[in-house]
């Protein structure tokens, strides 16, 4: 095991060089907790262990109120989360650090080099609320983002649950030349559910819902509440429970997990994508307690020696637990600050990593541009070979007059201003591009220009 104090600016640098390198070449993912919706929702704390107690003691009611009530202050947050104005300070500093964190994932996988690895990323979270959706649907312009439900666009049915959506990519065709561009992919997995997520009563599907419309159900049990029965307010707060598609904080969410069976696609899933070679998993304010999930991990850590785990340790606390946990695996890397490393500043640091190495990600690029300018070029190139077999010596008019026509076409002369836009842009952009041009070509095109112009 290691760990990096980036504090300690020599470390700080060592893991940044490393962290810049996996993201060129590395199957990204990350593992979110509870710790990435705080402040606007605090941690579980000690329900869990609560519920088990009352559970054990064959309270189901009291148990399935305690889960009635944590789910509202959830879903308290949740409901406000669009709200323009007047939001609480708690609540925007979590939008706001989501925020950061999809733009910056976006720009490091628009940046990514390496044509072989696919620019995708897994975010797998076994948070409720939907903060992620949020961000992600702000920041998605350049990058296309699967929840894992079909249908979406289907107005004649529910979107449902299916894991191969995750395995669906999005691809441009541009309109010069129908050059076709996937975009990068970024899978949003759930696996402890979502507060928009049903579970259809006859089949059994999990599809998605409104969530206002659940959240005013809640609210009309607790204003009934004296109005009802006891039984009657246990029986609508059972039913509440059992409908929302999410696993509880219970002991016995692996057996439900397993039972369930989308609920075990996404675990199986989350296993698959760790097996794969030369991986890397981040993890951020989770807290491994999760039984289930930390021995998916720890197993694709023994057996895939290419996966590499880094953990955001929130405070020293936490680093010995961490330390205890994962002592025995080499491929396990501690990132701390100190004290309270926080998902804002984890979300900073993983920036700084990509920028350190000359690569600005300040401003937003068109995946397009590059694989245009190719496109463009060729066409250009292919255009002044005609020219220059026509336009010999021995040329006889007519064929000079099809020399002239390409010249003055509006197609040829379009392409030569867009390759020195595309060149100039780059210029003062300093933008690196996989396949490296110069403007010096551009010369060369002008001079091949007017030259037969002249000639002509």
């Amino acid at each position: 095991m290691r760990s990096f104090d980036i504090t300690n600016d020599e470390e700080d640098k060592i893991l940044k060089n490393i962290l810049f390198k996996s993201f060129q070449s590395c199957n990204i993912n990350f593992l979110f907790g509870a710790g990435t919706s705080c402040p606007a929702i605090s941690t579980l704390g000690n329900v869990e262990n609560e519920v088990q107690e009352l559970i054990e003691k064959e309270e189901i009611e009291k148990a399935d109120v305690k889960l009635f009530k944590f789910l509202k202050e959830i879903y308290d947050v949740v409901v406000k989360i669009s709200d323009a104005d007047g939001i609480e300070d708690k609540i925007q500093e979590t939008k706001t650090n989501y925020n950061n964190f999809v733009s910056w994932l976006n720009k490091i996988l628009l940046n990514r080099k390496n044509d072989i690895t696919k620019s995708s990323a897994n975010i797998f979270t076994t948070n409720y609320d939907l903060f992620l959706e949020y961000a992600c649907e702000l920041q998605g312009n350049y990058f296309n983002y699967n929840d894992g439900f079909s249908n979406k666009n289907n107005i004649f049915s529910v979107p449902k649950l299916n894991v191969s959506e995750f395995n669906k990519t999005i691809s441009y065709c541009t309109n010069l030349y129908k050059h076709s561009t996937t975009l990068p992919n970024v899978n949003l997995v759930k696996l402890h559910g979502s507060l928009n997520w049903d579970i259809e009563a006859n089949s059994g599907n999990i599809v998605l819902s409104e969530i206002s419309n659940t959240y005013s159900n809640i609210c009309q049990i607790y204003k009934d509440k004296k109005k009802n029965s006891k039984d009657k307010t246990i029986e609508l707060i059972a039913n509440v429970i059992n409908s929302i598609g999410v696993i509880m904080p219970k002991k016995d969410k692996f057996r439900k997990t397993v039972m369930e069976q989308s609920y075990y696609s996404f675990l199986r899933y989350f296993s698959n994508e760790l097996e794969k070679e030369n991986g890397i998993l981040f993890t951020i304010g989770f807290s491994f307690e999760d039984e289930h999930i930390r021995d998916l991990i720890k197993k694709a850590l023994s057996t895939n020696p290419t996966l590499q785990l880094y953990i955001s340790v929130f405070n020293k606390d936490c680093y010995k637990k961490y330390e205890e946990f994962f002592k025995e695996f080499s491929n396990v890397s501690l990132i701390f600050n100190g004290d309270n490393f926080v998902f804002t500043e984890f979300s900073i640091f993983i920036a700084s990593s990509f920028s350190l190495n000359g690569c600005s990600l300040s401003f937003s690029v068109s995946l397009l541009i590059p694989e245009i300018s190719v496109d463009i070029r060729q066409s250009v190139y292919s255009h002044l070979q005609v020219i220059t077999s026509l336009c010999t010596a021995q040329s006889k008019p007519s064929e000079r007059h099809n020399c002239f026509r390409i010249l003055a076409s509006g197609d040829f002369i379009f392409n030569i201003l867009m390759l020195f836009f595309i060149y100039l842009f780059f210029a003062l952009s300093e933008y690196e591009l996989s396949n490296p041009i110069d403007l010096s070509s551009f010369s060369v095109f002008l001079s091949a220009y007017f030259t037969i112009i002249s000639f002509i």
